[in-house]
């Protein structure tokens, strides 16, 4: 029989390895919150100042060649002064004075005036220089572009993996000597939706093969 104080040393090594284990663990946890709250930054701030102005230069030419594609016929024709019925005798027609069409009446209130739509049909590069102004002089801070963007996510999601592996197996090791450790809440989350998706393939498999006794 080994004499106590080798029970003792015994234990307290191992009180001081599961220590170290606990210690670890916790540590690649924390590393694992910073990785993902730093992802969320990453992934959920404004994107990059030239970016969001080539964006905003885009929607500016779509208005322009939309509106086009639907006013200008009808723009030229109240210019020139339209052709109308006259309202003295229906069988002739009048040319109307030259006016702007009534798609520049603001439907609620029916006083003429543009909306901003029309201001990029109209006058689209006023506009783009007047948004990139109001952009440049926001203050805001504009996040990366998208390169550098998609490359630091890229390198994120490689070190969280890494991160979720060593600590999957620090958790599994624990657990088969007794010692019980949480697993990320990913893993937990992932080991659960795996075992769930196997219990329906099982059960799927058992109706087939009932299905298949039956004929």
């Amino acid at each position: 029989m080994a004499p106590v104080n080798e029970d003792v040393k015994i234990l307290q090594q191992a009180k001081l390895a599961a220590g170290k284990l606990t210690g670890a663990v916790n540590q690649l946890a924390e590393r694992h919150a910073t990785l993902v709250s730093e992802r969320s930054r990453i992934d959920f701030e404004p994107r990059a100042l030239d970016e969001v102005i080539a964006s905003a230069n885009e929607l500016v030419d779509k208005q322009r060649a939309g509106g086009d594609r639907e006013h200008s016929r009808r723009l030229a024709t109240f210019l020139s002064g339209r052709l109308d019925q006259s309202a003295a005798d229906q069988t002739k027609t009048v040319r109307r004075r030259p006016a702007f069409p009534d798609f520049f009446i603001n439907e609620g209130t029916g006083q003429q005036g543009l909306s901003f739509e029309h201001l990029c049909w109209l006058a689209p590069d006023l506009v783009k220089a007047r948004v990139s102004e109001i952009l440049r002089s926001s203050g805001i801070t504009f996040g990366l572009p998208k390169v550098e963007r998609e490359r630091r996510l890229a390198a994120i999601d490689l070190e969280i993996a890494e991160v979720e592996r060593q600590h999957t197996e620090l958790v599994d090791a624990a657990a088969d000597v007794g010692i019980a450790l949480p697993l990320l809440r990913t893993v937990q989350d992932r080991r659960e939706a795996d075992a769930l998706a196997r219990e329906r393939e099982a059960e799927l498999a058992r109706q087939r093969a009932a299905v298949a006794a039956g004929r």
